[in-house]
């Protein structure tokens, strides 16, 4: 499951403001952040404390920028998704990982920004002829009949199993590594950059470039609506 190594990383954030911006617009924010989870994919998830854990089932090759299918909603993206963004902290788990791993307090915070964040939207109807050439694959359509990727109306408050994407937000995202100043151990660049590396790997976070003290990437899949698999014949 692609979320495995990085499943702690979102627990460990907790759910404030920034959920509830993503709710308003009716997205689950999603872990992991990818560029892998592509518009009208068939994507397996479940929610854990308001944050959907996914796993990709059969991939919708699309290129978002230039599918003229999606539609861009430019005025909900004007709104909290602005240019000026908004940033939280990773939480406090992901820094004690950190410090344990490289047996010593170098680590305060790490906090994720995002950027220039999209509201894109599939219409019902495009959905289902994106579906139909998916389920049209062999090893597509046995793995959507497959009973471990089955349905479950309730897991953890809310739906689980297989579903589409609909409604996504894609937008630039840093992971930025605050360093203990009264370390002297922490100002090494050489060392940051170690430390940089580890948070990238340790969280499955490799779809992001590392530099210096901060993971950056852009155009990444930062939430989603799932249409979930009873409602894709409705």
């Amino acid at each position: 499951m692609l979320c495995a190594s990085v499943c702690a990383l979102a627990a460990a954030a907790p759910a404030q403001a920034q959920d509830l911006v993503f709710n308003q617009y009716s997205v689950y924010r999603i872990s992991p952040t990818a560029k892998y989870f592509t518009p009208g994919s068939i994507i397996k998830g479940y929610n854990y404390k308001g944050v959907l854990k996914l796993e990709m089932i059969c991939r919708n090759k699309v290129d978002v920028e230039k599918d003229d299918q999606i539609l861009r909603d430019k005025l909900v993206s004007t709104g909290f998704f602005s240019q000026q963004g908004f940033q939280f902290s990773a939480g406090a788990t992901v820094v004690s990982v950190l410090n344990a791993d490289f047996g010593a307090n170098l680590v305060n915070t790490v906090t994720m920004s995002v950027t220039d964040a999209v509201v894109y939207e599939y219409s019902a109807e495009d959905l289902n002829e994106i579906r139909k050439e998916l389920l049209s694959r062999p090893a597509c359509a046995e793995a959507v009949t497959n009973p471990r990727n089955k349905y479950r109306a309730e897991f953890n408050g809310s739906p689980a199993g297989l579903f589409q994407n609909q409604r996504f937000v894609i937008g630039n995202i840093v992971y930025r590594v605050d360093f203990n100043k009264d370390n002297p151990r922490a100002s090494s660049l050489a060392l940051q950059a170690q430390v940089t590396k580890q948070l990238q790997v340790k969280f499955g976070l490799t779809h992001l470039n590392a530099s210096g003290s901060e993971l950056r990437g852009e155009n990444v899949v930062i939430g989603l609506n799932p249409i979930w698999q009873p409602n894709w014949g409705q």
